[in-house]
This record gives C-alpha cells, structure tokens and sequence, in this order.
C-alpha cells in the first residue's frame, strides 16, 4: 500500500507525508520531521507532524545532518539533550532521536528524524525496521529525486533566461535611443 502511494505522487510534502506517518506508526515516536538536502549545504524542512514554524524554509545543515549525510548510516542517541550531534536542534523535552538518511544513487538526498519526549528509547532494530521501509519504497523515492532534480534544474534555467532578457531589454533600450538621437550640428552666424 505504502509503495503504490507513494509511486503515484511527486508533490514531496504528500510524499513526505505519507512516509512519515507509515514510519511514526511502525516505530511509535512522539515526534517526525523530514528534510530534503541540497549541495550547498542547506537542509529544507519537508514535513513535521508537529508545527515547528514553516516548512520549506532553507537553514544549514545540523550536525547530525551533516554526519548523516557523510557517513550515509543512520544515528541515534537515547540521551539526545546530552549528544552534541543533536546539541543545535536540542530541546530539553526530547529523551532519545534517531536520524535516518535518505540515500538515493549513492547520495544523500535528506533524512527522516525521529524523537521520542518520554523513556522510550531507539536501538538498531529501529534502524533495521525503517531500512526495511526505505528498501520498500526505492523506486518512489529515486522518482521523487529525479523530479526535485529537474525542477531545480528548470528554476536555475528559467532565472538564467530572465536574466538574459532583461540583459537584451536593456541593450535594445540603449540601441534604440542610438537610433533615433538627433545631432544638431553646430550653428554658425
């Protein structure tokens, strides 16, 4: 069920959406965000279960974010208040967070992470059971990237476009008044 909905939609804030929800429910946490990464180093936030502000707001990858993304393994800790991993997104609510990447093609195209406010802890089957999810929905997700790819791509090439129409308006705007200037020439009396 979770495969055929996800293969049907590339909007990423219902595909996120829906993935979420099947991993929150199969491990039980409090908490569920979803971000999507991009080569700059800038992590967008794609789904929470939770408000935290607004979505789709770029901000620089948290370091869990960045091991994540250079290890390409999952990480977790059952004293997160105390992990300096999770120390710049930290919350003294949260008791234990697992981060899990979102490997595409042998990228990192995001993470799912997950926190838990009361005494239940992750351990590596957590890491097994979402990996056994992820493994479910790969073509999906490989779909997702390759379409978040060429929409980035579109956007550089249409503001490139726009660019260079307004570079031409102004050159045919200098060109024009070339033209049509009047010499008058010097008045001799």
């Amino acid at each position: 069920t979770l495969y055929s909905n996800l293969i049907q939609t590339l909007d990423q804030e219902q595909f996120f959406k829906v993935l979420c929800k099947e991993v929150r429910s199969t491990l039980k946490s409090d908490r569920i965000t979803a971000s999507i990464f991009s080569n700059d180093g800038h992590s967008t936030l794609v789904y929470s279960n939770k408000k935290i502000g607004k979505l789709n707001v770029r901000k620089k990858q948290l370091s869990v974010e960045s091991h994540v993304t250079r290890s390409q393994k999952a990480y977790f800790s059952n004293s997160a208040s105390r992990d300096p991993m999770f120390s710049d997104g930290a919350n003294d609510k949260i008791n234990s967070e697992l981060c899990f990447p979102l490997v595409v093609a042998e990228t990192v195209m995001g993470c799912i992470n997950l926190q838990n406010c009361d005494d239940k802890t992750f351990s590596k089957l957590d890491i097994e059971q979402i990996s056994s999810i992820m493994e479910e929905i790969k073509t999906p997700l490989e779909n997702l990237k390759i379409f978040l790819s060429a929409k980035e791509w579109n956007e550089v090439l249409l503001s490139k476009i726009e660019e260079k129409e307004s570079e031409s308006s102004v050159e045919k705007k200098k060109d024009v008044s070339k033209k049509f200037k009047i010499h008058l020439p010097e008045i001799i009396g």
